[in-house]
């Protein structure tokens, strides 16, 4: 895979998970759903999808102000996504 096809691909992952994360975060506050209990596997992932939301934001505010290091953080989790082999 070549690098422009590598940020290309986590860049559409991070939409993927963002978009995710803003559905489980509606969702969370209400959205049109009826409450519901969560079992103990979805208690544990529920918090993630504002830790992502926050992430993200602090991503983009960072590529804002320094597109060199807004690039280098997105390397970083672009090399933590990575299945390990």
């Amino acid at each position: 895979m070549h690098l422009g096809e590598s940020i290309a691909a986590a860049a559409a992952m991070r939409r993927i998970l963002i978009d995710s994360a803003r559905a489980k975060s509606s969702l969370k506050r209400g959205g049109e759903r009826q409450p519901e209990i969560l079992n103990d596997e979805q208690a544990r992932v529920a918090p993630l999808a504002d830790e992502i939301l926050d992430v993200n934001d602090a991503l983009i505010e960072l590529e804002a102000e320094d597109p060199e290091h807004g690039r280098k953080a997105m390397d970083l989790c672009k090399s933590l996504a990575k299945p390990e082999t």
